[in-house]
């Protein structure tokens, strides 16, 4: 018999601060006194001949109450979580208001052993999280999903505008972007933009133009930090 699988869409959007992700917390009592590893992509299970694209849009709408949103999707692939159910997952982005959600509800056998059916939603909350807060968060299994969709927006045809601070990449690129903080004071005259290896320092001699942008990579931390 084939194990269980689930499809989701995990949302994003750019900030001030760099781009946050949209994570649930899961539901019933089992979960409601959890923080750390108790939030989840938005998600729900499917059998074949039903397509994940199409799963993971129609679990999205039962779990949130919400439609879900349009535009490019971009494929994270899929993972197996500890207990062996197949996640596969897109990223979308958009900005979903948390106090819109409608969730879903289950039910089930509460006290155990009570005899007694009670509901309790899917979700009990959504909340936007940056990089450091939805890694905490996250469900183990899926945080391979973050790393994931920051290489995919690192790597994209639009990547100088949706920079990931504080996400892992493979190689940070360097960009323009709104959405990160400003160079440090000198490093702004006349020259390219570039990348400066494991957080430092900057090269000397080696500045770039007014209003061009920089990543740097740690590979200590295994972060990257945009400045522009």
């Amino acid at each position: 018999m084939a194990g269980k699988r689930s499809a989701g869409l995990l949302l994003y959007r750019g900030t001030a601060t760099g781009v946050e992700v949209l994570l649930a917390h899961m539901g019933g009592p089992l979960w409601e006194r959890r923080d750390a590893g108790a939030w989840t992509v938005p998600k729900g299970e499917y059998v074949p001949p039903e397509e994940a694209w199409d799963a993971a849009r129609r679990e999205f709408e039962e779990e949130l109450g919400l439609p879900p949103p349009d535009g490019p999707a971009l494929p994270l692939g899929e993972i197996r979580q500890s207990g062996g159910k197949v996640v596969t997952a897109w990223a979308v982005e958009s900005d979903l208001d948390p106090e819109q959600v409608v969730p879903g509800t289950f039910e089930m056998e509460w006290p155990r052993g009570s005899g007694v059916l009670a509901a309790f939603p899917e979700i009990d909350r959504v909340a936007w999280c940056g990089p450091d807060e939805a890694r905490a968060r996250l469900v183990a299994g899926q945080r391979v999903f973050l790393e994931r969709l920051a290489e995919r927006l690192a790597s994209g045809p639009d990547r100088g505008r949706r920079a990931l601070p504080g996400f892992t990449t493979a190689q940070a690129a360097c960009h323009r972007s709104p959405w990160t903080p400003r160079c440090p004071p000198g490093n702004l005259a006349a020259g390219p933009c570039h990348q400066v290896p494991n957080g430092g320092p900057w090269p000397q001699g080696h500045e770039h133009a007014a209003g061009a942008a920089c990543c740097v990579f740690t590979s200590k931390t295994g972060m990257s930090r945009g400045y522009r």
